[in-house]
């Protein structure tokens, strides 16, 4: 992650980089400008889960990241935010609209926003394995444990840790609860793609079989 950071980070607009932490869903995020923006706004944005020690970076376009606490509305003052129910930015039973409310969020066109509103696309990848040690095998198989949305699955392989690797194209979930694949090579990695409102990504299981040394 250290390197994935030095590689996209805009050094020379260090100073557009905020920090914020989200004590209720237990992460830490640092939004900045990266080598590959537009403009010369925060575009992606680094996640740690201090709960989990997992590492996570979004794609999206914020001033500034920071926790924040609303000011109450009563359903008149409704009007201050949209002049229509179906348009505003939350349920009426949400802590944005009942004041004191504890909100994570930021800025966008200098206004206040929270992280509300549906999943975004997802892609998860496991870390390189080797199914068989010193051996070649062959995935089979992958069983992704997901909840909700839609999930498609790409094993990528490679024989040496000198090569790139190489990913095969996605296979999506079956009725029988996996994703069929054919992938052989000394190691290899899973990536899961996520879209549609899906709720959570815990991990793959993976069926293969070894093929030898050579």
């Amino acid at each position: 992650m250290n390197r994935w950071f030095l590689d996209e980070f805009d050094a020379q607009n260090s100073e557009r980089l905020s920090c914020a932490v989200d004590p209720k869903q237990q992460v830490v995020m640092w939004s900045f400008v990266s080598n590959s923006a537009t403009e010369v706004e925060p575009d992606k944005v680094l996640i740690y889960n201090y709960a989990l020690d997992r590492w996570s970076y979004g794609e999206f376009e914020t001033e500034f990241l920071a926790p924040y606490f609303t000011a109450g509305y009563t359903v008149e003052q409704l009007d201050n935010i949209s002049t229509s129910i179906e348009t505003l930015p939350a349920s009426l039973d949400s802590d944005l609209y009942k004041g004191g409310g504890y909100i994570f969020g930021g800025s966008k066109n200098k206004k206040l926003h929270s992280f509300t509103g549906s999943a975004i696309a997802a892609t998860v990848e496991t870390a390189e394995f080797n199914l068989t040690p010193n051996k070649h095998a062959i995935l089979n198989r992958v069983i992704p444990m997901t909840q909700g949305g839609t999930v498609t699955v790409q094993v990528g392989t490679r024989n040496r840790q000198t090569d790139d690797q190489s990913f095969g194209t996605a296979s999506s979930l079956n009725t029988q609860g996996f994703c069929p694949v054919r992938a052989q090579g000394r190691f290899h990695t899973v990536r899961c793609n996520l879209s549609g409102n899906w709720k959570f990504a815990q991990g793959v299981d993976v069926d293969g079989k070894s093929l030898g040394e050579r």
